[in-house]
């Protein structure tokens, strides 16, 4: 039998025949001769053959028993794992080394580490040097990702997808080496993240056993969310830390929220009853406020809006696009991917999430968006003094898909080194204060575009005199009787909302040179350039 397979072309054994049965299979019958060894695993002192497949066109790969071997493998890499057929960067050779694991450790012992070991990390992914090497280091992941449970006992909706498993390497590692970068608040964000789990994890498997209705459980659509749960299964419970929620936060007046990564993805229960909940932002109060979700038959996500999010009628819309390229089952991946980049670009960046509040109280992700972000965000420099506008869609504030909009001024005196920056001499002055603000916001509504002039003194009460470095925060109903504030280093910063609507805004701030009180000059207007505001942003975070 062996020397007849040996006899046909390679190509035809390894392409047509071996690829029809079992990968177990195939590493039995290699040991049936050393010719069929050679077919399975080619050997550098084997013969070469050059026949191909009557009526088939030579593929320039497949000329030896050495490429026919790597395609034969790189099909059940395909087959198994999911890995795409058109592979030109080779995605299929990349896998992961893992832990053996000591068959001496007891199930106390074992018990105890479960909640300290990750199933996965991004430090484990290496390159192998054969498809063979790589579908057997992905074999052995997917009998421990099982935990030993043969594959035809395990739903066709938890099976490893391995490009999913590689993109969830490659955006916690990301995740991972930012977080390293950003001191202490960054090293708490990291500290919080649960190590991952596996799929008979403790709250993997409750997910996937207990929350999901089992008449339907062959066809749901959780495979990038075991991904993404496998290297961390999302964060602990904050308590009061609740601003190192991992997916940011924002503020205006005396509204703040931020978004965790729930701690394992839960039933979200009610009209829901076919999602699980996989992020949410908490208020001030420790109140719910935004859900994020996914439908488990789809596997996109959802924002549902409203500060009653989970129990209210409110209708859910996605948090990415759903023409990104690919299908809605890796939404999850989509939008994590996104956030990552934005991190890594500095689009989002480490603040005080609530900038009013004692410094260092609410450090965290701030999700206005930096200068870095060219198409969201507006910068202008008038006389040394620096405006950046921004805006981010906030959801949980209205019941409706409209959302609200918040909108984000940063102001400053620049400081020696920056872009723009003149000395007191070439301004003409020490400091300035702000006396008064004019705002243009123009919006457009199917095809009527209407402008709004808003006119007021100071900013909510608010009226900063900067100074290179920092500024000093007076405050009063009126410009002629306001109370001296205490002085900050750094950026006055403020935050307000409107209705949910489409259009830019821009405008000036009249600033007095000296301060109010005692003047150095006549007022001139600092320019705030047009930034746009969505309440249909493509990524909702």
């Amino acid at each position: 039998m062996s020397a007849s397979f040996a006899s046909l072309p390679s190509s035809l054994v390894t392409e047509h025949i071996l690829t029809r049965v079992e990968a177990s299979d195939v590493l039995s019958f290699r040991v049936a001769s050393r010719d069929c060894f050679s077919l399975v695993h080619h050997n550098h002192h084997d013969p070469i053959t050059t026949q191909t497949v009557p009526g088939e066109r030579s593929h320039p790969s497949t000329n030896d028993w050495r490429s026919d071997s790597e395609l034969l493998w790189h099909n059940f890499l395909v087959r198994d794992f999911f890995f795409p057929t058109t592979d030109e960067e080779k995605m299929y050779l990349r896998t992961f080394r893992h832990p053996e694991h000591d068959n001496d450790i007891d199930e106390e012992e074992e018990q105890e580490e479960e909640g300290s070991r990750s199933f996965l990390t991004v430090q484990d992914e290496f390159v192998a040097s054969t498809a063979f090497e790589s579908w057997k280091h992905w074999k052995k992941l997917g009998l421990r990702y099982r935990n030993g449970v043969p594959i035809r006992q395990i739903l066709p909706s938890t099976l490893m997808v391995a490009p999913y498993f590689l993109r969830a390497a490659a955006v916690w590692r990301s995740l991972e080496q930012w977080g390293s970068e950003q001191g202490s608040v960054g090293e708490r964000i990291l500290a919080s993240l649960q190590p991952g789990q596996g799929l008979q994890g403790r709250d993997v498997g409750r997910m996937i056993h207990c929350f999901l209705d089992p008449s339907h459980i062959n066809h749901v659509k959780i495979q990038a969310a075991l991904a993404i749960y496998a290297f961390h299964a999302g964060q602990k419970a904050l308590g009061e830390d609740r601003f190192i929620g991992l997916m940011g936060g924002y503020s205006a007046y005396d509204y703040s929220a931020c978004t965790t990564l729930t701690g394992l993805p839960r039933y979200a229960g009610g009209h829901q009853s076919h999602s699980l909940l996989v992020a949410q932002s908490r208020d001030s109060d420790g109140i719910m406020t935004k859900s994020i979700l996914m439908n488990v038959h789809t596997g996109q996500l959802y924002v549902t809006p409203g500060l009653r999010s989970m129990s209210s009628g409110s209708s859910p819309f996605p948090v990415t696009p759903l023409s990104v390229q690919g299908s809605q089952e890796d939404s999850f991946l989509v939008w994590l991917e996104e956030y990552a980049s934005r991190l890594q670009h500095g689009i989002y960046g480490i603040g005080p999430i609530v900038p009013s509040a004692p410094a260092g109280t609410t450090d965290g992700i701030v999700l206005f968006p930096t200068i870095q972000d060219e198409v969201r965000t507006s910068r202008a420099v008038t006389r040394g003094v620096q405006v950046i506008a921004s805006s981010q869609v906030c959801t949980e504030l209205q019941d409706d898909a409209s959302g609200m909009v918040l909108y984000s001024f940063r102001i400053r005196l620049l400081i020696p080194g920056d872009e723009g920056y003149l000395t007191p001499a070439e301004r003409g002055f020490e400091t300035c204060q702000l006396i008064a603000r004019h705002w243009k916001i123009t919006t457009q509504k199917k095809n009527e575009v209407s402008t709004e002039h808003v006119r007021g003194e100071g900013v909510v009460g608010l009226y900063p005199l900067l100074s290179e470095g920092g500024f000093r925060n007076d405050e009063g109903h009126r410009a002629s009787s306001l109370v001296r504030g205490t002085m900050h280093s750094g950026t006055f910063v403020y935050q307000s909302l409107t209705n949910g609507r489409q259009g830019t805004m821009e405008g000036e701030l009249r600033f007095i040179p000296g301060s109010i009180a005692e003047p150095t000059g006549p007022p001139f207007d600092v320019i705030v350039n047009p930034f746009p505001f969505n309440n249909h942003e493509a990524y909702i975070y």
